[in-house]
């Protein structure tokens, strides 16, 4: 009785420790399961904030480019873009052509004024612009005559300036 005792607690004993191994087996490719979603969670989680970033430089870059155009059409007299323009796709806007009817010139003064800022024709004689500045400024510009400065290189020799 003794020897079928035996033999069946060892049976029992095997069983169990096949049942713990199995159960242990099991926690394992549960484990991995969980490392491997895991991990793919964390790439998903990866690509959505990398694609967040770029979005969020795709409008930087939108906004310094429609602030860059506010200003050139402030600085040209042009009228502003509009916000349906300005959030419009570049590749579905129209080319606009170069329009060189006028000149923006800022003066530096020998005066130590602040500059003067001011938009002529493109066609304007360097006569014009002193005319100008002397209006502007009250600058004497020494009698100037149409035609007398052809080849000077700066408006303070216009001016009489040093």
């Amino acid at each position: 009785m003794d020897l079928a005792e035996t033999k069946r607690n060892e049976a029992i004993r095997r069983k169990k420790t096949q049942e713990t191994e199995q159960l242990k087996e099991e926690l394992r490719r549960k484990e991995q399961l969980k490392a491997v979603e895991a991990n793919k969670r964390e790439k998903l989680e990866d690509a959505k904030a990398k694609e967040r970033v770029k979005q969020k430089i795709r409008e930087q870059q939108e906004a310094k480019r429609a602030a860059a155009e506010r200003e050139k059409a402030q600085r040209e007299g042009r009228p502003l873009p509009d916000a349906v323009a300005v959030a419009a796709p570049v590749e579905q806007q129209k080319k606009i052509t170069a329009n060189h009817s006028e000149s923006r010139l800022q003066l530096r003064l020998p005066t130590g004024q602040q500059p003067l800022i001011k938009t002529f024709r493109a066609d304007a004689t360097l006569f014009e612009v002193a005319i100008a500045v002397q209006e502007e400024r009250g600058i004497s510009t020494n009698s100037l005559v149409p035609g007398d400065y052809v080849g000077r290189d700066t408006l303070a020799d216009v001016m009489g300036g040093k």
